[in-house]
């Protein structure tokens, strides 16, 4: 989950993106949901939002690479990187 290996991906082509590719996948992180179907969320409380988010996983059956971040009302929790080791 490197910023900097997402980047050398970006610019890389041909088998150097493919080789990268299989080195490092990318991943789509998923904390909130601020729209669905063209409906903006912004006004709708973030625990419903968070709601809607798990619904839209569980209904589209999404998995690796696609993952959420576990919600957590906590600052200290929540500022935990994403990953360890």
């Amino acid at each position: 989950m490197s910023f900097e290996a997402l980047q050398r991906r970006a610019v890389s082509g041909g088998r150097t993106a493919a080789r990268l590719a299989a080195e490092a996948p990318a991943h789509f992180i998923a904390f909130d949901v601020l729209q669905i179907d063209g409906q903006e969320l912004l006004h709708v409380p973030y625990g419903e939002r968070r709601a809607r988010l798990e619904r839209l996983f569980a209904d589209h059956g999404l998995s690796a690479p696609w993952t959420r971040r576990p919600a957590t009302p906590r600052r200290r929790l929540s500022a935990r990187p994403l990953h360890s080791g």
